[in-house]
Formats: C-alpha cells, structure tokens, sequence
C-alpha cells in the first residue's frame, strides 16, 4: 500500500492510497462507515467498460437484479465470480 495523501498532510480531511489486490487476496470485513464517506477508484485491464455499462443498467432498475443475474453478466464479460 503506497499512501498518497494522509490525513496528517490534509488536516484530516483525506487520506489517499494505492494498493494492488491480488485476485483472491485478503481483505478486512465490510464496513459501515459513520462520518466520513469511501471511494474507490479502479484501474482494470482488460478495458471492462462493456461490464459497467451493463451492470450499471442492471442496477438503474427499479427492482434490484437478483445474485444470479449479476453473475451471468460477470461471466459473459470473462470473469470467474467468487
């Protein structure tokens, strides 16, 4: 993890960081955050715009799209869901 930004450069109003997750690799448990908000930025290669635009339609409908249809799209795009 490379800390780009921290809160001690920003009078605690960012902290910024880069870090490479391996396929499979660890992470902490999901959070619920209460004062402060989380974005990820992410770099995928190959382009999956074709994906987002897609899963994105998915999730502008008004009933959420069920477990099984986000996988199938996942799929088609040539990713193995965990």
């Amino acid at each position: 993890m490379f800390f780009k930004a921290t809160a001690a450069d920003t009078q605690g109003r960012l902290s910024l960081m880069e870090r490479t997750l391996p396929p499979g690799g660890r992470m902490p448990p999901a959070p619920r955050h209460v004062g402060n908000d989380e974005a990820y930025f992410v770099l995928h290669a190959p382009g999956l715009d074709g994906y987002f635009a897609d899963l994105e339609t998915l999730w502008a409908s008004p009933d959420p799209p069920d477990r099984d249809t986000e996988l199938a799209l996942m799929e088609r795009y040539g990713m193995d869901p965990a």
